[in-house]
């Protein structure tokens, strides 16, 4: 399955990543207090998980980049896209299209003349005109104009952070020994980390109000709406209930604490006070 094997890579990087640093650390037998382990691992691998985020992506999806010039249904997108930019007064970032019947945009990169908008195959389909692929292609421009990926790493890294100390902490209050110490601090860890989840939640549906209200001021409300009420058309397969990803998507249909996107209808009501 997809996900599961985005996941198992996304899991495989950062375990690569802690095993070097650790390794580097006892190489040249680097002490470090507890907060500042905890500072190092939880922000270093935020960074690094955004520094490779765009060769996650296209690894995973298996891209083809879109050029000016293309034929058909890419020089179309990269011209709505090189509109779309220039109306924003942002660099053009690079665009790419990869098949997936899923209805999906996004937007990776941590700096405005670093970032790259992908579009799947699927939602090219599904929007019924090309209004409601600017209105798309402005909301991801509004995450890169937002700063959004950037702004998301450093409260990864802030909450990985938090996460590794509280954990520690725990192991070795609980713990007898270095066995116990170990399991009551992973223990700990993974019930942390899906607490961490709310506060990362939350900012991720602030983010996607920000990014509609950019689209908004670029193209005007009723573009993102009706592609809104379109992306809610499509069957529930389509959603990203279960994907590694999932943050990622222009649209998504968890609930509660723990969901990365607001609902359809409480985006349509914030665009529709902006007519």
């Amino acid at each position: 399955m997809r996900w599961l094997r985005s996941m198992a890579l996304m899991f495989a990087v950062n375990m690569l990543f802690v095993l070097a640093l650790s390794a580097i650390l006892i190489l040249f037998h680097v002490q470090l207090h507890l907060i500042g382990f905890a500072l190092l691992f939880g922000f270093g691998g935020a960074f690094f998980s955004l520094m490779i985020s765009k060769w996650l992506v296209k690894r995973h999806f298996k891209m083809v980049q879109v050029h000016a010039g293309d034929a058909d249904v890419k020089g179309i997108l990269y011209r709505i896209a090189g509109e779309t930019a220039q109306r924003a007064s942002l660099p053009m970032p690079q665009i790419w299209l990869y098949a997936d019947e899923r209805p999906n945009a996004f937007a990776v990169g941590a700096t405005r003349r670093g970032a790259m908008v992908a579009v799947s195959t699927g939602l090219l389909n599904l929007l019924e005109n090309q209004d409601q692929l600017r209105a798309v292609l402005g909301h991801e421009m509004g995450h890169i104009s937002n700063g959004d990926m950037l702004s998301t790493t450093l409260l990864m890294g802030l909450m990985n952070s938090y996460v590794i100390w509280l954990g520690n902490l725990v192991g070795r209050y609980f713990g007898s020994n270095i066995i116990t110490d170990l399991v009551v601090t992973l223990v700990a860890e993974i019930g942390l980390s899906f607490l961490a989840m709310i506060p990362i939640s939350a900012f991720s549906r602030h983010r996607e109000f920000a990014a509609d209200a950019f689209s908004a001021k670029v193209w005007g409300p009723q573009p993102m709406i009706a592609a809104l009420q379109r992306l809610e058309s499509c069957p529930v397969v389509c959603n990203p209930r279960k994907e590694a990803l999932a943050t990622s998507y222009i649209h998504g249909n968890w609930k509660g604490l723990f969901a990365t996107h607001p609902s359809t209808q409480r985006r349509i009501a914030r665009l529709s006070r902006q007519t």
